[in-house]
């Protein structure tokens, strides 16, 4: 979205549109391939860290349990719907917030640097 050349959104504002408008139907578009890019190789570092996450701490409950550990189990349970649906919400809060603090941080440090 940084990349975006910022003339375009403010063309958009100049004409009237309101800010929800310029998102999804500037902004969004724009950075539609990025954001894909960014879900598959997310979803694959995924995959690689759950395997070794397996190997080297194991699935000791209570004591080695990760997040995705934690799906794991609770997907392949039976019962698992209700512990599965918490934790994915507790995991997508999670990096929610990790991402509002980094884009914080981030923004405190140019601002710094000026």
């Amino acid at each position: 979205m940084e990349s975006i050349n910022p003339d375009l959104v403010n063309i958009s504002r100049g004409l009237g549109r309101g800010r929800l408008y310029t998102f999804f139907r500037i902004v969004l578009p724009l950075s539609l391939p990025g954001i894909l890019s960014g879900a598959v190789l997310g979803f694959a570092r995924s995959l690689g860290e759950f395997g070794a996450t397996v190997m080297v701490a194991g699935n000791i409950p209570f004591k080695t349990t990760t997040i995705p550990l934690a799906l794991y189990s609770f997907f392949n349970r039976i019962d698992g719907g209700e512990p599965v649906k918490r934790l994915v919400a507790v995991s997508l809060i999670l990096s929610f917030l990790a991402l509002v603090a980094s884009e914080y941080l981030l923004r405190k440090q140019k601002h710094a640097q000026r």
